[in-house]
């Protein structure tokens, strides 16, 4: 809108200036006489693109729409996942904690034992008890639930 106001203003200068008009307000000797004059209320094409930049400034932020949509919908699923981990949370961590309490020292164990010995299936299978009491820990922490009963 703004460019409209702009060539329309332009194109009224550009009348008032040319040679086929008639002259209405005053003489001009170089002038045909074709045209009337054009008759523009400037001060309504200036008052024109001031509205027009106000609404522009009033509309700015749905310019934006989509981005704005997309932000809260994605804010929402993360709270939405928060909320479910937290009750998730709630029944499997003290699950976790009285199978920590239960065997909290065998981790320790082995880890030492593991150290000592040679025999392939023993380290195997310390190392499957390892891994698998720190993915759970790391699981309880980034609040991912999937198959954690499973492994517990």
């Amino acid at each position: 809108m703004d460019s409209a106001f702009d060539a329309l203003k332009t194109a009224g200068q550009e009348q008032s200036a040319s040679k086929l008009r008639y002259p209405e307000t005053g003489y001009c000797s170089n002038c045909l006489g074709v045209c009337p004059e054009p008759h523009l209320d400037y001060t309504q094409i200036t008052q024109g693109k001031a509205a027009i930049a106000s609404l522009k400034a009033k509309t700015a932020p749905y310019a934006a729409l989509d981005q704005t949509v997309n932000k809260i919908l994605l804010s929402t699923q993360d709270r939405m996942s928060y909320r479910d981990g937290e009750e998730k949370a709630a029944i499997f961590a003290p699950k976790y904690n009285a199978e920590i309490a239960k065997f909290g020292g065998l981790k320790a164990q082995a880890v030492e034992a593991k150290a000592l010995s040679s025999d392939s299936a023993f380290v195997a299978a310390a190392d499957a008890y390892l891994t698998k009491g720190d993915e759970l820990s790391a699981k309880l922490d980034k609040r991912d639930f999937t198959n954690f009963d499973y492994l517990l």
